[in-house]
């Protein structure tokens, strides 16, 4: 690929989107200038329902690991990427898969919801998935935030240069392996058929 000179990251971001035949999801808590050159920002559920009818190459997903795992899980013949393999979430982190797996073990006839905001594979051992709803589709309802100033630390670690590094390299492949793809797929389908 020939080196061009481009007057801003914008528009260089744009160019390779075209070269790349690529869209970029970004998730509601990135920065302004990812959220401008986006061609969809909204929240993870939003992000997916998108990704799966997308008709791009390759999917870049601006946010956190799981969520290019769900786009991973949900397209698997698309190339997707992050910017940043570093940008993990906390949330993710907490549900371990050997508690879980004993849990079910324990409880033959229980059923696990998981929250989106879980690993391919908790997700693989859940028989839906759940996720928050975004105050705007409930205007009736009072949301309560635990922290109205809490920042998501990981969401910060992409950035422009990140995005452009990532498209002009196609680096930072997300790819599910075929099996757990294929068990994690069904609560995330039952998740986009009940929203």
């Amino acid at each position: 690929m020939s080196k061009v000179l481009y007057s801003s990251l914008e528009e260089e971001v744009l160019s390779l989107k075209r070269e790349r035949n690529a869209i970029i999801l970004a998730h509601n808590y990135q920065i302004g200038e990812i959220q401008d050159i986006a061609d969809l920002c909204a929240d993870s559920l939003r992000l997916a329902q998108y990704a799966a009818k997308t008709d791009a190459d390759v999917i870049l997903f601006s946010g956190v690991h799981f969520m290019a795992e769900t786009a991973s899980i949900l397209c698997p013949d698309k190339l997707v990427l992050v910017p940043d393999l570093e940008a993990g979430c906390s949330l993710a982190g907490m549900v371990d898969t050997d508690q879980l797996k004993k849990w079910k073990d324990e409880h033959p006839e229980g059923v696990v919801v998981a929250y989106v905001n879980t690993s391919a594979a908790v997700k693989a051992l859940s028989d839906y998935c759940c996720t928050s709803t975004l105050q705007k589709d409930n205007p009736h309802k009072t949301f309560y935030p635990a922290a109205r100033n809490a920042v998501c630390e990981y969401m910060k670690r992409n950035t422009l240069e990140k995005i452009v590094d990532s498209l002009e390299n196609l680096q930072y492949e997300v790819k599910v392996p075929k099996e757990l793809a294929n068990r994690a797929r069904l609560p995330i389908e039952r998740m986009l058929k009940i929203v």
